[in-house]
């Protein structure tokens, strides 16, 4: 009798299925998404979307994983796997998110001589793969703190997703992975969260930029200074003034471009500038 009780116990615990919320349910390009995975605390979980595992933590008393959804991705029902591992044996299951469909304007930008070149300079290989590199960063604590800061004050000369074509450049032709804030030069610019610095140094394509690490794979960056503020290593608050405003890299004016990074995928940052969202991942 007591053996038969175990049993049915061991099975109704087996049958009993993880809760898996997505937020938002339906995403749109651009857009980042939480994942939330409520299971019993001595479970392990893992998250896989699109053959990617994503970093998963636990926060107020269930799992969290954040993904950011390629700007480029189409529309669709997209898959996500999520295993659950736990004494009685591991479950896995499959999540269907469906992405919406996103369109994003064009912009044509004509560049001096002297920006063009800067395409083409050989050090510029090797920033790219230091950029790679420290957009992998996922400290484990979560670092920012609510709702982020607007980083500068003015107008928006170019949203996200922009597909910007360059005259005369057969390369690059992209989109846009961040936002201009156009001000003029010597503006501060803050911190729109707390964070790490990783980098804050000069470069040849982004100017002079400053990364900052949020903790659980979300980062922000700001290039295009005319100097910044802070050094490498060192923690900032939000609101920090971490530099000001130029034109440095390859920039037709003096702005700020801002930009926003989930375990390396740009998103756009301004989601995550709304109290709701924010609210919505705790």
């Amino acid at each position: 009798m007591i053996a038969m009780l175990a049993l049915w116990l061991r099975l109704l615990t087996l049958a009993v299925t993880p809760s898996v919320t997505v937020v938002p349910a339906s995403p749109r390009p651009g857009e980042t998404v939480a994942i939330f995975v409520t299971v019993p605390a001595d479970a392990a979980v893992a998250v896989v979307w699109r053959c990617r595992p994503l970093p998963v933590y636990f926060v107020n008393g269930r799992w969290r994983a954040l993904l950011g959804v390629p700007a480029d991705l189409p529309a669709g029902p997209h898959p996500l796997a999520v295993r659950v591992e736990r004494a009685e044996g591991p479950q896995t299951f499959t999540v269907t998110v469906p992405v919406q469909a996103r369109r994003f304007p064009s912009q044509r930008v004509r560049l001096s001589a002297a920006k063009r070149r800067l395409f083409a300079v050989p050090q510029v290989a090797a920033e790219k793969a230091l950029w790679r590199a420290m957009l992998a960063t996922a400290t484990p604590e979560q670092l920012w703190q609510g709702a982020f800061l607007l980083p500068v004050r003015g107008r928006v000369t170019a949203p996200f997703g922009l597909r910007r074509i360059y005259v005369g450049l057969r390369e690059p032709q992209g989109i846009h992975r961040g936002v201009d804030f156009a001000a003029p030069t010597g503006t501060p610019v803050r911190a729109a969260n707390e964070g790490r610095v990783l980098l804050a140094r000069p470069f040849t394509l982004e100017g002079t930029a400053v990364l900052l690490d949020h903790g659980q794979g979300v980062l922000s960056a700001y290039f295009h200074l005319a100097a910044t503020r802070v050094r490498e290593g060192e923690t900032v608050y939000k609101g920090q003034i971490i530099g000001t405003v130029g034109s440095t890299g390859v920039a037709t004016g003096p702005h700020l471009h801002w930009a926003l990074y989930v375990h390396g995928t740009p998103v756009d940052p301004l989601q995550w500038t709304h109290p709701n969202w924010l609210n919505r991942l705790r």
